[in-house]
């Protein structure tokens, strides 16, 4: 995702701790224009994630 995100001129950013996920929105709220994160899901933790099909 991240890699597609700057192909389209926007820029990526891959997550996977709260830490790097609130960093990663404080500097998306900062930048101008479109920003792409892309959060890590353990496997254990996607039973949490409801199904949207």
């Amino acid at each position: 995702m991240v890699s597609t995100a700057k192909a389209f001129g926007c820029t990526g950013v891959a997550a996977n701790t709260a830490d790097k996920i609130k960093q990663a929105f404080t500097a998306a709220l900062a930048t101008d224009g479109p920003t792409v994160i892309a959060i890590r899901i353990a496997r254990q933790m996607r039973s949490l994630v409801p199904d949207v099909s």
